[in-house]
């Protein structure tokens, strides 16, 4: 079932990187935009330095722009999204690992794509592990003053902390059950 990213398909698949670059990734950005597109091109490119993050990051935007595309279960974007979604699956063992922020970026990507199509994945469970994730990492709270983070890092722990906020939030409004009360 899994979609092959071909030389003829990268003007139609760079449309949906594009789509979601312009619109989701503006409301929610999990990821910043030239991190994005780097990956993209990696992964386009046919790069051999492509990392796993590249290619799973690129397959979920994907996954994530087909399956906001399709407008009923079955349609050729449905199927789409989920060729993409089982591309990456190939390299899911080396992205969602505890103890990195680039997990949690990864692990909110596949939630993402869950609230999209919920009979495959659920969002609940998922957006669950990936706060759990994010407060044993401590990204609830900024560091120490006296740490001397740099600003980009203390940026980024930011943008995931409230990424995986509003995905939760958004989440318990779905289920209708009460806030997680552990932020």
């Amino acid at each position: 079932m899994k979609k092959d990213l071909s030389s003829e398909s990268v003007t139609d698949d760079t449309a949906l990187v594009k789509l979601y670059v312009d619109s989701l990734s503006q409301i929610v950005p999990i990821l910043d935009d030239t991190h994005i597109w780097r990956s993209w091109h990696a992964v386009s490119g046919k790069d051999e330095n492509a990392t796993a993050m590249d290619y799973w990051t690129s397959r979920l935007i994907l996954a994530i722009a087909s399956a906001m595309q399709s407008q009923q279960r079955g349609d050729t974007k449905y199927f789409d999204a989920l060729g993409h979604i089982c591309a990456a699956m190939v390299v899911a063992d080396q992205v969602l690992h505890p103890g990195s922020i680039y997990s949690i970026q990864a692990m909110v990507l596949l939630v993402q794509y869950s609230m999209l199509d919920p009979s495959h994945f659920d969002s609940w469970t998922l957006i669950g592990a990936t706060s759990r994730a994010m407060i044993d990492l401590g990204l609830h709270q900024d560091p120490s003053k006296s740490s001397n983070t740099p600003r980009e890092k203390l940026e980024l722990r930011r943008r995931v902390y409230h990424s995986v906020y509003i995905h939760d939030r958004y989440a318990n409004s779905r289920a209708r059950l009460n806030p997680r009360d552990n932020y």
